[in-house]
């Protein structure tokens, strides 16, 4: 907690002092949409392992500083990145398994696709000068 009041006060130079002098009051939006407040160490080590299982940014709001005290721009947002990547879930293993199925039977599909149409291509062009020769050799017997 302290590292994140430090890395906010380097962000915000101006107003470092503020964060030294008081309780560092973080606000985020969960999932429902429910704003969070975080106060201790505790707190904004659930709100990250909750945006690290779920692969979410973590996003801080800084409240608003009393009038007297200049304030930096309203809800200035800290964007955290969990540092070590999740691992996949069995759920989501199956559904990229399943996802990389379903597009190499897609791809086979496409080239049967593409085989039969240039069979028929194949095969009309073959009709067309069968065709035409028959056409040729009645116009020859005719003169």
């Amino acid at each position: 907690f302290n590292q994140l009041r430090n890395k906010i006060a380097r962000s915000f130079p101006q107003y470092a002092h503020l964060f030294a002098d008081r309780p560092l009051q973080l606000t985020y939006t969960d999932e429902e949409g429910d704003t969070i407040t975080i106060t201790s160490q505790e707190e904004l080590q659930v709100a990250y392992e909750l945006a690290r299982e779920s692969g979410k940014v973590l996003r801080f709001s800084i409240p608003s500083f009393p009038a007297e005290e200049p304030a930096p721009a309203a809800d200035a947002a800290v964007e955290t990145q969990p540092t070590k990547p999740r691992k996949p879930t069995k759920k989501e293993l199956r559904k990229a398994k399943y996802e990389e199925m379903r597009k190499a039977k897609s791809e086979a599909r496409q080239a049967r696709q593409a085989k039969k149409l240039k069979k028929k291509e194949t095969r009309a062009a073959a009709r067309q000068e069968k065709i035409s020769q028959m056409a040729a050799a009645q116009a020859a017997q005719a003169a």
